[in-house]
């Protein structure tokens, strides 16, 4: 939590909230280095330079979830099939799902997972599923030579702050005869 917004605060809060090593000393608070973090709601604390206790107030170690991002690659389902009769007999149609998806993070703290995902554009798709910080996307009845594309973003919450990142993704049945 955030330390207080005024009145006294002492060496000890500093050591409380953001940790360090004793014999502790201001000069190991710097805004940056290494154990407060340079976020605007640190922005009272310098970087260098003269620094107070008074510096503090309001400062906290917590930083929000920022810089989300996914696992690399735009996620794609595919399905191919070529129909050679009497002997290979293709579906009309398929359901597929989307391989399992990391969701990313700096800041907020450890142990993020995925909240909540909403339809951006394109086709809207059947489902979605999530464990901890992974999703996965599914449509159903992918005809033959079918391609769908949609976009959905994905949020990741650790229970105090929330990101998001977009995710754009296709469903496609590749099918042909012999």
């Amino acid at each position: 939590m955030a330390l207080q917004g005024s009145g006294a605060i002492s060496i000890g809060n500093l050591a409380t909230e953001f940790g360090g090593g004793a014999p502790h000393s201001l000069t190991e608070y710097y805004r940056g280095g290494g154990l407060v973090p340079n976020t605007s709601q640190n922005n009272g604390v310098p970087t260098s330079g003269a620094i107070s206790l008074t510096n503090f107030y309001g400062a906290a170690a917590y930083t929000n979830i920022h810089s989300v991002y996914r696992s690399a690659g735009d996620p794609a389902a595919y399905y191919y099939c070529v129909e050679e009769l009497p002997w290979i007999t293709c579906p009309t149609t398929v359901n597929l799902w989307t391989a399992w998806m990391t969701i990313s993070y700096s800041g907020g703290n450890p142990g993020a997972w995925v909240s909540d995902w909403a339809y951006i554009s394109g086709t809207a798709l059947d489902n979605a599923q999530a464990s901890g910080n992974t999703v996965r996307f599914y449509k159903a009845n992918v005809g033959r030579n079918d391609l769908y594309g949609s976009t959905y973003r994905v949020y990741i919450t650790d229970g105090i702050s929330t990101g998001e990142v977009d995710i754009y993704m296709t469903f496609n049945y590749g099918f042909d005869w012999a």
